[in-house]
């Protein structure tokens, strides 16, 4: 150590320098275990420390976030100075063991998850006291107000224009690469504001809603006239059938018009996906219902219906689409300071890892807008698809001889190339899982985050998750003799602050009141024995368990032995011990009993030396077998883990606690495998359905029948998947 470093004291008074405090922790740690700059972990990383010593420590980065209000404290009074109190106690020479025993923090109430069940509002945002409002949404107009009608360009024109918009933003899009990486940024422009890209999707919510209902509407008359339900007069006829059902066709194409045009740009620029499938499916029955309603000998109903429903469908996937980025974006724009969960490769050296961190949310927007698995997938098949069809129609035709039925053939044929839910597996299950998020202030990054964090199977969990802030308080005090009381505060809180646990709050607000304040500590670095060991002004300081003093040869008489207990002494000398309180979570011992059903392989990686797997069973009442608690300086060296910096968003959690953070893990998993259960029926019933109808086309029995009933029997496992899916 320095021998010329002037030692300096840090008040906790109402001007604060905790970076200079940090700085002052930072220096010369030669002969540490650890070495914190090789890991690249500070030895404070408790963000709300800040907080909780003084309010003018530091400005938020990133989004203009509302300002935190300071809690208010409540006036005591009548009440003595209880550190005066003890000093008289020792100064008399009376006490030969110990002081007596003093209270240093008041006892309030304990705010265990933020938000309650019936905090939560049945509008798509919820009322949570971690994140707030978006600025830009405007009040809802009450039940009592009278809607004004709406004119015609409202209900017309918007919508169009709408459209026209759509088709605009497709045609850009289209000549962006297929994929890009991070490199790629600087082409894509510069990304929105979460804000404003939820204003964004909001303006065309409006125009879709009506779309998708005008669409639906002529679907379902256009599935009654092709099930060959009863109808009256003309309409008997194959060809007015034929007639009307090319009629409607053409009007859900004009509500799909950007569908329409997307897809045929994309043969354009030789990289058909799944709208160019849907668009062909449509020209092609167009083609086939315009010679069946001109009479042609031999010709039937065409499958009108089918790309019908299926340009409905995918309508009404981009609604979905639009209503869940709203909604995550609303989220990450409310929350004022969230936690950023990234999947790391490099933090327990097995596997991918779930990590939470301050991270930024830059490039949350950008993800959420990557394309979903149902679009890949399609965008791989489609050319191949398309090929198949063709061969598979020459083939029929050329067998049954029948090439005047080519056109009807082929319509058949690939109109099961893009099945009805072709642009629905995703956005469905996608809009759901947003519903259910917000409830507890998350947000998932799209199908990229939903990705990165499914197929995870490790999470790193710290002290701040097991015992958020409010849940570890001092209940007692004990101030050895021949000890002053505002010393031994002092350096007990800068020994705790110094290593960044979950007693740090407790601490903190001891030294807040007054009753210390933060000293330079120096060569700071914990004990395999469950212990922490620096030079503090000056002077070697221990910092730990009964346990740990007994290792390090500190004297502990018997009868002050005490289980979740910080004892600190100076050298072999004891001067004080602090007899911790840990008040269990209700929304943690369900994360902990989530977590033990999971097949999730939880690493507590905690820096509180009291906090073991026999205080969580006993404070929790779960079995803590199959926790993983690695040795002390490891602990220290998981939780100091850093986002690399390749690493992008996946998700955000806004909530203190292990419920949010583990809600949010699994719940992305059971996405993760839905969705791609989903797109897996909907393959199927792509490539069954190709041969199917290929069978009957030869036997000359394909019919809108055969195919609507065929389509619609693999629909209804995708309906389920998505709807059903909350949890």
């Amino acid at each position: 150590m320095d021998k010329n470093r002037e030692n300096k004291i840090f008040y906790a008074g109402d001007e604060f320098d905790f970076e200079s405090i940090m700085r002052e922790f930072g220096s010369e740690r030669g002969d540490a275990e650890i070495d914190y700059d090789a890991i690249g972990s500070k030895p404070v990383t408790y963000d709300d420390i800040e907080d909780i010593l003084s309010t003018d420590l530091s400005v938020d980065e990133g989004y203009d976030y509302p300002p935190e209000t300071e809690p208010e404290v409540e006036e005591e009074s009548g009440e003595e100075d209880i550190i005066d109190s003890i000093v008289d106690e020792y100064t008399d020479g009376s006490e030969t063991e110990a002081t007596k025993v003093f209270k240093p923090v008041q006892d309030d109430e304990l705010v265990t998850d933020g938000i309650s069940d019936e905090d939560i509002s049945p509008e798509d945002y919820a009322e949570d006291g971690d994140y707030e409002a978006g600025k830009d949404e405007e009040p809802k107009p009450k039940r009592c107000e009278r809607r004004k009608a709406r004119s015609f360009g409202e209900l017309v024109v918007t919508p169009f224009i709408s459209a026209l918009a759509l088709i605009a933003l497709k045609v850009q899009q289209s000549k962006l690469p297929f994929s890009f990486s991070a490199d790629d940024d600087e082409e894509l422009g510069e990304e929105l504001p979460p804000e404003k890209a939820s204003r964004f999707y909001e303006s065309f919510i409006g125009g879709l809603h009506i779309r998708v209902r005008i669409a639906f509407v002529l679907s379902l008359v256009l599935t009654y006239i092709s099930f060959g339900l009863p109808v009256t007069g003309a309409m008997n006829a194959t060809a007015v059938k034929s007639a009307v059902a090319l009629i409607l066709l053409l009007a859900v194409m004009i509500c799909g018009l950007d569908i329409m045009t997307s897809g045929l740009i994309a043969i354009a620029h030789r990289r058909p996906n799944a709208n160019t499938l849907i668009a062909l499916s449509a020209l092609f029955c167009v083609i086939d219902g315009f010679l069946a309603a001109c009479g042609v000998k031999g010709t039937k109903l065409p499958f009108c219906a089918v790309p019908a429903l299926t340009i409905s469908f995918s309508l009404l996937g981009s609604l979905l689409n639009c209503r869940s980025s709203r909604i995550v974006f609303n989220t990450v724009s409310s929350s004022r300071k969230p936690y950023t969960v990234t999947a790391e490769t490099s933090v327990t050296g097995d596997g991918v890892t779930i990590l939470k961190s301050r991270m930024t949310t830059k490039g949350f927007v950008r993800r959420t807008e990557e394309a979903g698995p149902d679009e890949t997938v399609y965008g791989v098949m489609a050319p191949y698809l398309i090929v198949i069809a063709l061969l598979l129609s020459l083939i029929s035709a050329a067998v049954s001889k029948s090439f005047a039925q080519f056109a009807h053939i082929l319509s058949g044929i690939f109109v099961c190339a893009a099945p009805l839910a072709i642009l629905l597996t995703y956005p469905l299950a996608n809009f759901v899982s947003a519903k259910t998020l917000i409830k507890s202030g998350s947000a998932i990054a799209g199908w990229s985050g939903i990705y990165d964090i499914g197929k995870c199977r490790h999470m790193i969990i710290t002290d701040f998750d097991l015992f958020p802030k409010g849940s570890v308080t001092i209940s007692q005090t004990r101030i050895f003799a021949g000890m002053k009381p505002e010393k031994v505060v002092s350096l007990a809180g800068s020994m705790i602050a110094a290593s960044g646990s979950a007693l740090s709050p407790a601490f903190a607000e001891l030294m807040k009141q007054g009753k210390g304040s933060l000293l330079r500590v120096e060569n700071f670095r914990c004990h395999e024995g469950g212990g922490l060991i620096a030079m503090v002004d000056g002077v070697e300081v221990y910092c730990g368990s009964a346990s740990f003093m007994h290792l390090m040869g500190v004297h502990l008489p018997d009868m002050f032995k005490i289980k979740n207990c910080v004892y600190v002494s100076e050298g072999d000398t004891i001067c004080g011990m602090f007899q911790m309180e840990y008040t269990p979570v209700g929304s943690v011992r369900d994360a902990l009993y989530m977590l033990m059903r999971s097949d999730r392989h939880p690493v507590f990686a905690v820096r509180d030396f009291n906090i073991t797997p026999q205080l969580l069973s006993v404070k929790y009442d779960i079995p803590t077998d199959g926790f993983d608690f690695p040795s002390f300086a490891q602990r220290y060296e998981i939780s100091g883990a850093e986002p690399s910096e390749a690493s992008k968003p996946a998700a955000l959690v806004s909530r203190e606690g292990l419920g949010a953070f583990v809600h949010l893990a699994e719940h992305a998993k059971g996405l993760y495998t839905r969705v791609r259960v989903s797109v897996m029926l909907s393959v199927m019933s792509t490539v069954i359905g190709m041969i199917v109808m290929f069978i009957l086309s030869l036997t000359g029995q394909m019919t809108v029948t055969a195919v609507l009933s065929f389509l619609l029997v693999w629909l209804i496992p995708v309906l389920v998947i998505g709807f059903c899916f909350s949890e």
